[in-house]
């Protein structure tokens, strides 16, 4: 069963912390009338989903962990996931230009950073208009749920700054 990261906060923030966003207003107003600004991305089956554009900047899609309820959102199904580790980048604000700044980091990935060595955590991010959202955290006990997933998006992130 598909899940998103709805426990993760009921509110997000930038990572810069210029503004929170609300969830309950998943609506802009243009004029008098309400649009909902809806975004699809792909999942790693090639599926679309869609959602609202305040969902992604706080929500993930993951898959119900039904065996570890502590790792329950360690099983991520979205597609576009890049990664870095702090044993490389220290500093998470060291990659925060080279992430919004790079056009093959594209538009709503996930970026994972593995911060177990400060912080016992794996941070995600999402990209949404060369802005980073913290959407979700996954502590270092389910580090053999998301292993292959850190390992491929440190994989592609690498690839992509060699070029």
């Amino acid at each position: 069963m598909i899940k998103s990261g709805v426990e993760v906060s009921p509110m997000a923030k930038t990572i810069n912390n210029e503004k929170d966003v609300d969830l309950k207003n998943e609506s802009k107003k243009v004029g008098s009338d309400f649009i909902d600004e809806r975004i699809s991305i792909e999942l790693l089956d090639g599926s679309p989903q869609e959602q609202s554009l305040k969902f992604w900047e706080s929500e993930y899609i993951y898959e119900n962990n039904k065996h570890n309820e502590v790792c329950n959102k360690a099983i991520i199904l979205e597609k576009n996931l890049f990664a870095a580790d702090a044993k490389i980048y220290p500093h998470f604000s060291d990659l925060e230009e080279i992430i919004v700044n790079n056009l093959q980091i594209i538009n709503y990935s996930l970026f994972l950073y593995n911060n177990l060595i400060n912080s016992g955590k794996i941070n995600i991010y999402r990209k949404i208009d060369n802005k980073l959202y913290l959407v979700g955290e996954i502590g270092g006990s389910c580090l053999g749920y998301i292993n292959s997933r850190l390992n491929e998006g440190k994989k592609k992130f690498d690839e992509i700054l060699e070029d």
